[in-house]
């Protein structure tokens, strides 16, 4: 079985076999060897500060594995970020990972520490885009892992455009606008729940179909 969030749980040849987060192995009373009790956790903490998230493995509640999984920025990230920056925007990132692994990601890419939410259940990602939507007097724009918040009508936005309709509709209105930008089959509830969802082509169907528009090149 598989919990959202957490991680699963199957039996192979006998013996049941957990892969998930830390909080999924403490849920199941998984257990480390007496002598290297602090060794996974002094491990996860360089892979994390290292911006990496780390995935546990126990066999029948004993620990016997810790893997790292990545994603590398794209160059253009800081750049992006910096961008929108520029245009009074507010740029939060919004992710299931853990607060130090989603801390240095930002810090790569020049995402203020103070707007990372870090910790997300795929259940809460809809919930955080709703509390984002009644801030006053701003705009968000966002992301599966992060979502910007813009005090000005985007100037990327044709004269009378549709969006820039929507924006001067919001601010009138005294709540944000939020554009959500993901690519997951978790992003979707997110994606809908957004003033504008964003969806990258070459993520999840459901994603796309949740979303307003698809970015065809990711």
């Amino acid at each position: 079985r598989a919990v959202p969030g957490c991680g699963l749980e199957a039996v192979i040849c006998g013996h049941k076999v957990h892969i998930g987060n830390d909080a999924w192995m403490k849920a199941n009373a998984v257990r480390c060897s007496t002598e290297h009790a602090d060794k996974p956790e002094r491990l996860r903490v360089v892979l994390e500060e290292a911006g990496k998230t780390v995935i546990f493995m126990a066999i029948d509640g004993r620990l016997c594995l810790l893997a790292a999984f990545a994603d590398t920025p794209k160059p253009e990230a800081a750049e992006t970020v910096a961008a929108l920056h520029a245009m009074g925007c507010k740029v939060v990132m919004l992710t299931g990972d853990s607060t130090r692994t989603a801390s240095a990601v930002a810090r790569s890419v020049g995402i203020r520490l103070e707007n990372v939410v870090a910790g997300v259940l795929p259940s809460g990602k809809a919930e955080k885009i709703r509390e984002l939507q009644q801030l006053d007097g701003c705009s968000p724009v966002g992301c599966s892992t992060q979502a910007t918040v813009s005090k000005e009508p985007n100037p990327l936005s044709s004269p009378g455009g549709d969006l820039e309709k929507a924006l001067i509709s919001q601010k009138k209105a005294a709540r944000s606008f939020v554009a959500m930008v993901g690519d997951g089959v978790n992003d979707a509830p997110a994606l809908a729940q957004a003033d504008l969802g964003i969806a990258i082509g070459a993520g999840a169907e459901i994603a796309m179909e949740a979303a307003d528009m698809v970015l065809v090149k990711s």
